[in-house]
């Protein structure tokens, strides 16, 4: 999520920045970067599981899979089962769930980096500083509890985004 964060970061300001910035265009990007490797991942696992499921096991396959297309996988795996219980050995999709947090991400923070450049561009570390630090706060507060909120979601999972965000910048 660091790398992620500052990779993804310095292109968006780099852009912001020069003026050439369109979301549109950074969308289509992460699609033609992200897609094809999921949708390949997506109907291996999709075979793969029909030929060696039981029908019980397979029932759950289908529509992870389609979580993971919707970038709402880890969404999913939260509402389903907990990364490290004993049947998540056998979920083919569970390793999406960061890929849900990673794009659920970028829909929010080019909007957010968008706006702090155009309204207080002085504030922008500020801002994000202290959107880390309260997804950071809110992590270790959920940390103690076992619903899996804290490893599966995005509020609990930002400020590591964050921290590459920082670097970046």
């Amino acid at each position: 999520f660091v790398i992620s964060g500052y990779l993804i970061t310095g292109i968006l300001a780099r852009e912001i920045g020069d003026g050439s910035f369109s979301l549109l265009r950074f969308y289509e990007r992460r699609a033609r970067r992200i897609l094809p490797a999921l949708f390949a991942v997506s109907v291996t696992v999709l075979i793969g599981a029909s030929w060696l499921f039981l029908p019980g096991d397979f029932e759950t396959v289908p529509p992870s899979v389609l979580a993971a297309l919707g970038f709402a996988s880890n969404l999913w795996f939260f509402t389903q089962t907990g990364y490290f219980q004993a049947d998540a050995q056998s979920i083919p999709m569970l390793h999406t769930w960061s890929l849900g947090v990673e794009e659920q991400y970028y829909i929010f923070f080019p909007l957010l980096l968008l706006a702090l450049h155009r309204t207080v561009p002085a504030w922008r570390v500020r801002a994000i500083v202290a959107i880390a630090v309260v997804s950071l706060a809110w992590a270790i507060a959920k940390t103690a509890d076992t619903d899996g909120f804290a490893f599966y979601m995005l509020p609990t999972r930002a400020w590591e985004l964050l921290v590459g965000s920082l670097i970046a910048l």
